[in-house]
């Protein structure tokens, strides 16, 4: 599935998945910073919640935290 990535620079598309709640305690991995999907967040009107792999993070946003949370 393709996702539309806008923020510093020029749009992008880039792969993506939709999970649930449980996916990281599933692959049994958390995420560095930040926090995972939780049970909430695919709720109906629940506010979009994205996981950035640590390598789009650092060449897209140039590991700035401030980008995270």
């Amino acid at each position: 599935m393709g996702i539309n990535v806008e923020g510093r620079g020029d749009a992008v598309q880039v792969p993506g998945l939709r999970v649930t709640g449980g996916f990281f305690s599933v692959v049994g991995v958390q995420p560095l910073m930040g926090r995972g999907i939780r049970a909430g967040d695919t709720t109906s009107g629940a506010p979009p919640v994205v996981v950035l792999s640590r390598g789009f993070w650092q060449r897209r946003f140039g590991g700035h935290c401030d980008v995270v949370g």
